[in-house]
């Protein structure tokens, strides 16, 4: 399953990350939409997508299809 998860800096979504990845099957991927700061997410097997939520267009996800979007942030 491929999940897209906005808001991971935050307090809700940096949790939310933690428990996807301690609770991730084998073929799960997950994916987070971050303005700049990468944080560690790389590092633990998370594909980063740089951009903001105020200025994302179509273009910047027409490689990615998502089965969920967990949508933690905010404007």
């Amino acid at each position: 399953m491929k999940i897209l998860v906005t808001g991971a800096t935050g307090y809700i979504g940096s949790n939310f990350i933690k428990y996807l990845l301690g609770a991730k099957q084998r073929n799960d991927e997950i994916i987070v939409l971050l303005r700049s700061d990468r944080l560690h997410f790389e590092s633990h097997g998370v594909l980063v997508i740089t951009g903001d939520l105020t200025s994302l267009r179509q273009d910047d996800f027409r490689d990615h299809t998502f089965d969920v979007v967990l949508h933690f942030g905010t404007l």
